[in-house]
């Protein structure tokens, strides 16, 4: 991208377990801005109060303005039904 911040980003994640949950909180220290979903409820409403944000269904964030995509729950998620060019 030609840059050397995530300052302004906005940053798709998928899955807030462990691994997810502490990425989202530093890609929001960094200044992105967040798209995030997640099967567990609890997960959600702690990214969207801690770090601000944006709750999206588990199956809508493929189709999210974003410009980063970081898959943090579950494998071979990009694939012809899910990535369009």
């Amino acid at each position: 991208m030609g840059r050397d911040s995530l300052e302004g980003l906005t940053v798709a994640v998928q899955g807030l377990g462990n691994v997810g949950y502490d990425y989202a909180r530093r890609l929001r220290a960094a200044g992105a801005k967040l798209i995030v979903t997640d099967i567990d409820q609890v997960a959600l409403e702690r990214a969207r109060s801690e770090l601000g944000a944006e709750v999206v269904a588990p199956d809508a964030i493929y189709d999210v303005q974003a410009d980063i995509y970081a898959p943090c729950a579950l494998g071979a998620t990009l694939n012809p039904a899910t990535w369009a060019v």
